[in-house]
């Protein structure tokens, strides 16, 4: 899975999500969300967390403005 923040228009930022936490001996589970999301050493629980504002996206997003500006 990857995250994708748009930067400005034409310019984005990609960061991949790992998934774990699944049962692969249950077919429907390779369907759904992993339990646990790692986003570089980051770990999350849910989406919603990796979106939370002051979170991750906020500080990546600050980190890659910060690069842009000079």
């Amino acid at each position: 899975m990857t995250l994708t923040l748009k930067i400005f228009d034409g310019v984005y930022a990609h960061k991949e999500i790992t998934e774990s936490g699944k049962d692969h001996k249950d077919i429907t589970s390779l369907l759904r969300l992993g339990k646990t999301l790692t986003i570089d050493n980051e770990t999350f629980e849910d989406l919603d967390e990796v979106g939370a504002p002051d979170i991750y996206t906020c500080s990546l997003l600050s980190y890659v403005l910060s690069v842009l500006v000079i």
